[in-house]
């Protein structure tokens, strides 16, 4: 939770919260690999370093607080926190290698999420609609493990139409994230459900991502719903993960359940993974009728990769997120030793690269720049219009309501975005390929081409 920094009142420190021994964010890799929460558990025990998190989970959890906590529940002004800085506290000590920085993009979020409230509320027409963050859930009542709970980021309950809306914030940019199928949002549905002393049957469900971070056709609010049957169904899963983990751990490694898996340096399950993925993709050794080649060439990057069949390719899709994963954990338990005084040959610890910045209030150096070097406004300083989202909300209260929609056609237009690669899974609709969408003739021109070549045919 954010709290006001005793000596700043636009500073607010995000305390480090208890992590449960099975809780929902560890939910992808723990149902799959049951023994990975006890594996997990002794890996830290011994490198506690790998618990801390990264720079990037660190912002997202300051973007959180500053999101749900401070603009939802507090009801605060996103426009009025614009500036402020929210850093990392354990306990009563500050860690200044971390800071957010609110800026245009986390308000435009903040208000993005706002209206996405106040239409749901319009659209379900409930006064009574409740509007809940940072929900507990206890997911002892889901699993039957003791030590396992979260929280729900967004939760909104409807009594008059019995529906359960379960709203998960998401900050990563590299993973377009979707709600079908998705085990934590899932357990959130139930735990919350659990928790407002619903039965199944009782109620109805809707899953939402809010990743704004992303672009694509369903974002930023992908949405699905969860019937009875469906409930049901994941309810009977998660109970018998909860004895398997309980009672029958097993060691099992895969894209999704290693991805963030802190103990993947020292996982057998997860080496046999690696090894097994590289030994398919090596390339049979080229061999001639006169000399055979008892040993493979060496090739470069761009020959291997055209040795490659289309099925291993595809493979290598399949698995690149773990590749990434693995290799990540790696460089990061290399730093962390490094740190500690352990030396890499022809490796050696220096600061990052930063971009300069400014010391103090841009506001106070913009004035002793323009009053007391007598430098023009015009020329230190710039006025930048409001984001996207304010203007629309300006315009959706104004009293010519056609005014909206002339200015989404005049100023506002959806960038195509570049093609990326995407499991078979992803709802966008593919685009033509290169080959596809190279038309040779018209239909008018083929018929013209073919009668030439009839009448050329002797």
């Amino acid at each position: 939770m954010s709290e006001v920094h005793p000596q700043f009142d636009n500073v607010r420190l995000i305390a480090s919260e208890e992590h449960s021994w099975l809780g929902a964010s560890s939910l992808e890799r723990s149902t799959r690999c049951t023994a990975s929460p006890l594996v997990v558990q002794r890996v830290l025990e011994k490198y506690p370093e790998r618990g801390g998190g990264t720079e990037a989970t660190f912002k997202g959890s300051a973007e959180h607080d500053f999101l749900l906590i401070d603009c939802i529940r507090n009801e605060i002004d996103p426009e009025s926190l614009r500036g402020n800085v929210y850093r990392f506290a354990e306990g009563d000590k500050e860690d200044q290698g971390h800071a957010l920085i609110i800026s245009d993009e986390h308000i435009e979020h903040a208000y993005m999420l706002k209206a996405w409230i106040d239409s749901t509320k319009k659209e379900l027409d409930d006064p009574d609609l409740e509007v809940v963050t940072e929900f507990p859930v206890d997911f002892e009542n889901i699993f039957g493990l003791p030590d396992s709970f979260s929280w729900i980021d967004l939760l909104c309950y409807s009594p008059k139409h019995k529906l359960v809306i379960v709203v998960d914030f998401k900050t990563t940019r590299y993973k377009t994230l979707y709600p079908e199928g998705f085990r934590q949002i899932i357990a959130y549905i139930l735990g919350a459900a659990s928790g407002l002393n619903l039965n199944l049957g009782e109620f109805t469900a809707k899953a939402v991502i809010y990743q704004p971070n992303v672009s694509s056709p369903r974002h930023p609010f992908p949405e699905c719903d969860y019937d009875l049957q469906e409930l049901r169904a994941w309810n009977d899963f998660f109970s018998d993960i909860g004895i398997e983990i309980g009672l029958d751990p097993k060691l099992e490694a895969s894209t999704e359940a290693c991805e963030w898996c802190p103990a993947k340096p020292e996982c057998k399950a997860h080496h046999e993974l690696q090894s097994a993925f590289f030994n398919e993709l090596t390339p049979s050794a080229p061999t001639t009728d006169i000399v055979p080649v008892e040993t493979p060439p060496v090739l470069t990057e761009e020959k291997f990769i055209r040795h490659l069949t289309d099925a291993q390719i595809a493979r290598v899709l399949d698995i690149a997120p773990l590749v990434r994963g693995f290799l990540s954990a790696v460089e990061n338990h290399a730093l962390i030793q490094a740190q500690n005084n352990t030396v890499y040959e022809g490796w050696k610890v220096v600061p990052a690269q930063t971009k300069s910045r400014y010391r103090g209030s841009s506001d106070e150096i913009l004035t002793i720049l323009n009053k007391q070097w007598h430098l023009k406004l015009g020329d230190i300083s710039r006025k930048t219009l409001k984001p996207l989202s304010e203007i629309r909300k300006v315009l959706k209260d104004h009293k010519n309501q056609s005014l909206l929609k002339r200015f989404n056609n005049d100023f506002v237009e959806k960038p195509t975005g570049k093609p990326v690669l995407v499991p078979e899974s992803d709802p966008r609709t593919p685009i033509k390929t290169h080959f596809e969408s190279i038309e040779t003739h018209p239909p008018a021109k083929q018929e013209v081409l073919e009668a030439r070549i009839n009448s050329e045919i002797p």
